[in-house]
């Protein structure tokens, strides 16, 4: 997974001040600089691709909540409305 674009770069440089760690495998440790990196990218992932699927999933409903559990058993629940 690429997030080491020129974008990301920007983003995580004035969002944590200094550079992404690297994440290589599903198996990195995600407490890395205190999860600071871990939060940045989930963030970063709901916030670019994850409101795009809620509202698509949303369809023709004025408002709808969705839930999303992430490994490490954190549930994200929100209301999302398509208009």
């Amino acid at each position: 997974m690429s997030f080491h674009d020129a974008e990301a770069q920007t983003a995580v440089q004035s969002a944590l001040g200094r550079a992404l760690a690297a994440f290589h495998t599903p198996n990195d440790d995600p407490s890395v600089n205190t999860y600071a990196d871990a939060h940045f990218l989930r963030t970063r992932l709901y916030n670019t691709h994850g409101r795009i699927f809620l509202l698509g999933a949303a369809g023709e409903q004025e408002e709808t909540t969705s839930s999303v559990r992430y490994p490490t058993g954190e549930e994200l629940t929100k209301n999302v409305r398509s208009g």
